[in-house]
């Protein structure tokens, strides 16, 4: 991986300092309220439950982004006044900025969520931080390619040790980590670079205020078998990463629909042109049965999801350009997107670790790849009844709420002083992996 090319940029450092005036103001008007900045490339995820859970505790947010919008199209200014953050800024370039932010002002704690872009800026943020800083991993992007350079090139990498000595920096540096991905990768990663961290297991949970109820096609008929299935997350462009899982996933899609079911695809990807998915909207055109729509924000996505019966988060991964390992241990957040929306969900079983919860909570089926042609088949031997009543019952237990004082712990531990005056997950319990779902 090269180095970000900084020829000719420079540091728009009077707006920086106006903006440190800003909080300076916030600050004063909010005294005793901690001042969190939380900064990522682009705002993708869950990042607005978090934003709201941390304000909740009493926060100050002041959101620093490379990127204004959410899904490409929706400003993050709309978002102003909702309870998600107290100030924004939207940084060029941001690789100099947000070091030099961190640097040159006293924020009680800086939350940076990383995913599959370059490790370079992270690299400095903890090394120049005046700030404690927590790394939120939501992609390890060292476990994406396993530090094999035909993978990496999928991602531009061209200097593998450089990119995997920047990971490692990240990892070892930062004072804390958050992830969501099975604890065995920061176990893993733990062994490898002969650090421990101190690591939060958090998850996407269930946001209270974006509950919906549950679909009312099913009232009184829980037994019948949903039909009606959506998919929302990330669709690759077939040109994108070398990955074959385009047009494998939509002809996996016609397999199913050749069951006799429905299916509604809301593609992340998508930022409402449609372009490289024109065989989607062709399979819309000519399939009934079939609806395709673009990008959605998070905060808009659970109504969306609620008319329909099933969520979908399985894709065929065996394709794809990251290495198994990264499949087996990773987290599709998604799920608690559809738990919110009160579906019951059908994962891939190549995703071991989400496989394994949705089995072990009862709340929808795991699927493999080679079993789509059979998903009516399979659909039709399972307990819907029972399934949907633990939809009913996890969408009580799994609440940003109920893991709030895991989270408060977690950031009064790693500023080594009481951020959060809220009350705090008994006898370290943040450190466990806890109950994900």
């Amino acid at each position: 991986m090269p180095l970000p090319n900084l020829k000719g940029r420079t540091i728009n450092e009077p707006r920086l300092r106006a903006f440190m005036d800003e909080l300076d103001a916030l600050r004063a008007a909010n005294p005793g309220r901690p001042l969190v900045l939380y900064t990522s490339f682009s705002f993708s995820h869950n990042y607005l439950k978090l934003l709201k859970q941390l304000r909740a505790g009493g926060a100050l947010i002041a959101l620093h982004m490379a990127d204004g919008f959410m899904c490409g199209t929706v400003p993050l200014e709309s978002l102003a006044g909702q309870g998600y953050f107290d100030a924004l800024l939207v940084s060029n370039p941001y690789v100099l900025e947000l070091p030099f932010l961190a640097e040159n002002y006293a924020f009680d704690a800086v939350h940076a969520s990383v995913g599959s872009g370059s490790p370079y800026v992270f690299a400095e943020l903890v090394r120049r931080s005046k700030a404690p800083v927590i790394i939120d991993y939501f992609d390890f992007r060292e476990v994406m390619h396993g530090g094999d350079p035909a993978i990496g090139k999928n991602f531009g990498i061209t200097d593998m040790p450089l990119e995997l000595e920047l990971w490692r920096r990240v990892f070892t540096e930062a004072t804390g980590l958050m992830h969501l991905d099975s604890p065995e990768v920061v176990e893993d990663l733990s062994r490898a670079h002969g650090h421990k961290p101190k690591a939060l297991h958090f998850q996407s949970y269930i946001l209270d205020e974006w509950l919906a109820p549950a679909p009312a096609a099913l009232a009184g008929d829980e037994k019948r078998i949903p039909r009606d299935i959506v998919f929302a997350g990330g669709l690759h462009k077939a040109s994108q990463h070398g990955h074959a899982l385009h047009s494998t996933f939509h002809g996996g899609i016609s397999r199913v629909m050749d069951q006799g079911f429905s299916f509604t695809v809301i593609n992340g990807c998508d930022q409402g042109s449609g372009e490289g998915f024109e065989d989607y909207l062709g399979m819309a055109a000519s399939r009934p049965e079939f609806h395709y729509q673009s990008a959605v924000p998070n905060d808009r996505l659970v109504p969306l999801l609620a008319r329909h019966e099933l969520g979908w988060n399985a894709q065929c991964f065996g394709l794809g350009a990251e290495n198994p390992y990264y499949y087996r241990t990773l987290m599709g957040s998604k799920l608690y997107n559809y738990l919110e929306a009160g579906l019951p969900c059908v994962v891939a079983a190549e995703t071991a670790y989400v496989a394994d919860m949705v089995r072990r909570k009862n709340i929808g089926l795991a699927l493999a790849w080679e079993d789509w042609d059979r998903f009516g088949e399979l659909a039709a031997k399972a307990d819907w009844e029972a399934i949907r009543a633990s939809v009913v019952r996890v969408r009580k237990e799994s609440t940003m709420a109920r893991h709030a004082p895991r989270l408060y712990s977690f950031y009064n531990e790693i500023a080594g002083r009481r951020l959060f005056d809220r009350p705090e997950a008994p006898d370290g319990l943040w450190r466990q992996e806890a109950d994900s779902l």
